[in-house]
């Protein structure tokens, strides 16, 4: 699909699952208290198999820690997905399309609420009707989108919302799916607000 030779892609693949190891073995030895993934863990709905084993496999050796993913666009989670078809693993928690979603850490006070792509634009609705409740736990949000006025030259939008639609008091962290490079997402509030970006680029044009 990169419309390189395979000798290539295998190498990027290569580089991309040397990434996702180096990148859970630093949570692990860190300690994270948990992993959250806003989404695109895999470059579509059906990945071969030998990857998602890998993926499976990889989570599966963070235990305990726990790991919060919110499909993307690129691998909504439809009937046809991994996220239907297969088992994940005790410490892993994939949030369902539709609506918000919250899942209580069991051995810190920390609540992730999240919601995963359908493969299709989510509306605005749907990200503006996140309830954060005051009971002194730290809460913090994971979702695949966009925020309006805040993307790099040339990104598409997906699944766009305004800043006030999901920053508000008691959110610490929201962790953005959907741009490729760390951006910050600015403003007036509280809640710290990232696209995390991608640790290893997805081809040969990115870093």
């Amino acid at each position: 699909a990169l419309g390189v030779a395979g000798e290539a892609g295998n190498r990027l693949r290569a580089a991309q699952e040397k990434v996702f190891s180096r990148m859970l073995a630093h949570a692990k030895t860190w300690p994270a208290d948990a992993v959250v993934i806003a989404g695109d863990l895999f470059d579509g709905t059906c990945p071969g198999q030998e990857e998602i084993d890998f993926v499976l496999g990889e989570l599966e050796k963070l235990a305990p820690i726990h790991v919060y993913i919110a499909p993307g666009n690129r691998d909504p989670f439809t009937q046809d997905s991994p996220y239907a078809l297969e088992l994940w693993p005790d410490n892993v928690t994939v949030f369902a399309p539709g609506r918000w979603q919250s899942a209580d850490h069991d051995m810190v006070p920390l609540t992730v609420h999240g919601f995963g792509h359908d493969g299709k634009n989510a509306p605005g609705a749907l990200v503006a009707s996140l309830e954060v409740p005051s009971d002194g736990r730290v809460h913090i949000a994971v979702a695949h989108g966009s925020v309006r006025g805040c993307l790099p030259e040339g990104a598409k939008e997906v699944a766009p919302f305004a800043v006030a639609d999901i920053a508000r008091d008691g959110l610490a962290y929201v962790a953005l799916g959907h741009v490729h490079a760390m951006t910050e997402v600015p403003g007036d509030f509280g809640t710290v607000m990232r696209y995390p970006g991608t640790p290893q680029g997805r081809n040969f044009e990115e870093r």
